[in-house]
């Protein structure tokens, strides 16, 4: 008995979609494939709230700075958990910097991101 390696495939998938695909959430269609699976509840059209605005990081000047410099590359869950004193923040963000491949920060923007994570997540 010979068997076809793309209907072994499609059964796979279909399986794996059956058995991964969350309740309640609608399956989305191209052409005779599952692509996807899209929530039937709309996501709500009011601001982000604290523990999802910035990814939970903590208010101030500063934060924008560190989520969109950092966030792409490392989880500010990081961040959130340190208690360092600024040098350590400088020694830190220098590290991170190299590490997410970002451009290098100016002068302004490096104070900025130190003061606010010293500030937030400084030693206690």
């Amino acid at each position: 008995m010979t068997r076809n390696p793309k209907k072994l495939i499609a059964v796979a998938a279909t399986l794996m979609a059956l058995i991964v695909a969350p309740s309640g959430l609608a399956q989305v269609h191209d052409q005779d494939r599952i692509v996807g699976y899209s929530s039937p509840i709309p996501e709500p059209e009011l601001a982000p709230t604290l523990s999802r605005e910035y990814d939970g990081l903590k208010p101030g000047l500063g934060r924008e700075e560190v989520y969109f410099a950092f966030s792409p590359c490392l989880k500010t869950g990081w961040i959130k958990r340190q208690s360092l004193p600024a040098k350590q923040w400088a020694i830190e963000v220098e590290k991170m910097a190299t590490r997410c491949g970002i451009a290098p920060l100016g002068e302004d923007e490096t104070g900025v991101i130190i003061d606010y994570l010293a500030t937030n997540y400084g030693g206690r």
